[in-house]
């Protein structure tokens, strides 16, 4: 009897284990993905909030003196200075706990939402794939998409750690005004927050964190990949190719490019000033524990 081969794989050939595992190759190298994202995130997240604590300190005690009192600092030099004589080098870092372990599960949730939405985009089909990007085949405009998406996403989780953060933030003289000295800590501080306004409490003032995130992140995401992009056609050059597909950025160039993205005018508009102004005067202690302002649109009514 003679035998028949099945189409597609001529009779004798052996069957590539490559091909039959793809499904499970493809879902082990998805996980494998989503956990360095989640664990570089974590890593990221504490070693910048660290780095950045004490300017966000000072940022934030600017940006909430109330109006209708004399201003108690001149400037971020005179802050700077009226901090650390008051309370000395733990001044800056005061109610960091909370913020710390926050930033791991913000940046986790961001770079991890980043590559899902991206996942996403792509496989949706409405983006045309660009030939000579390797891997990586959506256009800038896409991923700017995605990093906006991302921020919406991490904003969620932002709002009950920024509404702790800003009330334990507050300067000493008013923090002892408007919270018991046994309160100012994270733990009694949300024990504080939910004993008086319940579980969308922590949620306060998360119209401003979500415009900020949304626009800072694709900011911020967009930047630092237009500079990635810029850098892999540098290198291109200077190998000689034509193409940048499987050419990727050099460790420094990719440090240079999360640096230069930081200050980009989009991100700081969106992340220094208006919304993050309204985010700290509604999740501020200032007058007591319900704050100043009843939300956003109040918040930004008030301040004209």
């Amino acid at each position: 009897m003679a035998t028949t081969a099945k189409p597609g794989r001529p009779f004798g050939t052996p069957i590539n284990p490559t091909t039959t595992s793809t499904p499970i190759a493809a879902k082990t190298q998805e996980a494998s993905n989503a956990l360095r994202d989640i664990t570089s995130g974590i890593i990221g997240g504490i070693v910048s909030k660290v780095v950045e604590y004490p300017f966000d300190t000072i940022k934030v005690r600017l940006q909430s003196m109330p109006d209708h009192l004399p201003l108690q600092y001149e400037g971020p030099l005179d802050c700077i200075r009226q901090t650390f004589a008051k309370e000395g080098l733990r001044g800056f870092y005061r109610g960091i706990s909370a913020p710390l372990a926050g930033a791991a599960a913000e940046n986790a949730s961001l770079f991890w939402s980043y590559e899902v939405a991206k996942d996403f985009i792509r496989g949706s089909g409405v983006v045309a794939a660009q030939s000579d990007a390797s891997a990586d085949d959506l256009p800038l405009g896409a991923k700017v998409t995605a990093g906006m998406v991302s921020g919406a996403v991490t904003s969620i989780i932002l709002t009950p750690i920024e509404l702790v953060k800003c009330r334990m933030q507050a300067p000493p003289d008013i923090a002892k005004a408007t919270m018991p000295p046994a309160e100012q800590s994270p733990l009694r501080m949300i024990s504080t927050i939910y004993r008086t306004t319940g579980l969308l409490g922590f949620w306060r003032g998360h119209l401003g964190t979500f415009f900020r995130e949304t626009g800072g992140t694709a900011a911020w995401f967009g930047g630092n990949e237009a500079l990635l992009l810029y850098f892999r056609h540098q290198n291109a050059v200077q190998q000689g190719r034509t193409s940048i597909a499987d050419i990727q950025p050099l460790l420094w160039q990719q440090l240079v490019s999360g640096a230069l993205a930081g200050p980009t005018p989009s991100k700081a508009r969106y992340r220094s000033t208006p919304p993050t102004v309204v985010h700290h005067n509604v999740s501020g202690p200032w007058e007591g524990i319900f704050g100043v302002h009843m939300g956003c649109e109040d918040c930004i009514e008030d301040a004209g």
